[in-house]
C-alpha cells in the first residue's frame, strides 16, 4: 500500500469512527492530525506493533488493579468515568479530559509501549495512580482543578498546576511506597537533576507564581522544555511543596486544600525552600 493510501486508511478506519475521542486528546489545531504527521507516525510505529499489542492486552487488568488499590485510600472516589486506550501519535502517555461533559482518562498505547516493558512493574502502577488521582482531584474540587479536564486549553494560575501535579506525585508514592523518586516524578532525568537545583527552581517558580501563560506552563511542566531548568521541574518542586504541607495536614486534608488558604500555604513553602537547602526533602 502506498504511504498516502495508508494515511487515508488510518484516518478512515481509526480516527474518523472515534473522532470525538481524538478531538479531546490531540488538539487538531496543533497539527497532530495533519497527513504529514500521520505519515511520519506510521513509519515510526510499524516496527513497534507487536509490543503495542502486548501492552494493550495487559492494560485492562493493570488499570483495574490500580483502581482497586486507589479506592482503598480514597473510598469516596466516583468511578463513573471511562478510560480509553488509543493511539496517541506519541503526543501523550496518559491524560484526563472530558467528552460530552463526562470525565475520561485517555492512555496512549504507543507511548506506553515505548516507556514500559511491562505493565506489572512499580513504575507503571505509580504512573496509573498519578493519572487516576487527577480524576479524583477534579471530582472533589472541580472549580479549581478543572484545567486537567479538557486538554488544558485554558491555563489557570501556575501554582494550581504545581499543587495538583505535586499532589499526584505524592499520592502515587503513598499508595506505592516501594516506588523510586524517578518513578514518582515520572522521569529518571528529573530525579537525578532536580534535587541539586531545587532551591533555584523554587526561586524561579516564585517569579511566575500566578502566571497563566503557556510559556510559563511549558517551562515548568512540559517534557519537551529545553532551558536552564530541568524539564518538568514543577513535578519535583510540587512534590517537595506537598511534603512540607504534609507535616501539618493529613492526607485527607491535603487533597482538599483550596482557595486563599492553599495559595498562602504554597507561597510559604516556596519561601522556605528558596531560602533553606535543609528544608528540601527527598524520598
Amino acid at each position: 500500500m502506498k504511504p498516502a493510501d495508508r494515511v487515508e486508511a488510518l484516518k478512515r478506519d481509526l480516527i474518523e469512527p472515534h473522532q470525538t475521542i481524538f478531538d479531546a486528546a490531540l488538539k487538531p489545531s496543533m497539527g497532530q492530525l495533519k497527513d504529514a504527521s500521520i505519515a511520519k507516525y506510521i513509519d515510526i510505529v510499524d516496527a513497534k506493533i507487536p509490543l503495542i499489542r502486548t501492552i494493550s492486552a495487559e492494560f485492562p487488568s493493570a488499570l483495574t488493579e490500580s483502581c482497586e488499590v486507589f479506592g482503598k485510600t480514597f473510598p469516596d472516589m466516583n468511578w463513573r468515568w471511562n478510560a480509553y486506550l488509543m493511539p496517541s501519535l506519541y503526543t501523550f502517555d496518559g491524560m484526563s479530559s472530558e467528552i460530552d461533559s463526562q470525565s475520561v482518562m485517555l492512555f496512549g498505547a504507543d507511548a506506553l509501549a515505548d516507556e514500559y516493558k511491562s505493565l506489572s512493574g512499580t513504575d507503571f502502577k505509580t504512573f496509573l495512580t498519578h493519572e487516576v488521582f487527577h480524576i479524583y482531584h477534579h471530582q472533589i474540587l472541580p472549580d479549581e482543578f478543572d484545567e486537567y479536564m479538557g486538554s488544558m486549553r485554558v491555563y489557570k494560575p501556575l501554582y494550581l498546576c504545581l499543587w495538583t501535579e505535586g499532589l499526584a506525585c505524592y499520592v502515587s508514592q503513598v499508595i506505592n511506597p516501594k516506588a523510586s523518586l524517578a518513578e514518582v516524578v515520572l522521569s529518571k532525568e528529573l530525579a537525578e537533576t532536580a534535587p541539586k537545583s531545587a532551591t533555584g527552581i523554587a526561586k524561579e517558580f516564585g517569579t511566575a507564581f500566578a502566571s497563566t501563560t503557556s510559556n510559563d506552563h511549558a517551562r515548568f511542566f512540559s517534557a519537551g522544555y529545553k532551558g536552564a531548568l530541568p524539564a518538568r521541574s514543577g513535578y519535583y518542586l510540587g512534590l517537595i511543596v506537598v511534603q512540607h504541607l504534609s507535616e501539618k495536614h493529613p492526607l485527607k486534608e491535603l487533597v482538599r486544600l483550596s482557595g486563599r488558604e492553599l495559595e498562602e500555604e504554597i507561597r510559604n513553602a516556596l519561601r522556605e525552600i528558596s531560602t533553606s537547602g535543609d528544608a528540601i526533602k527527598t524520598l
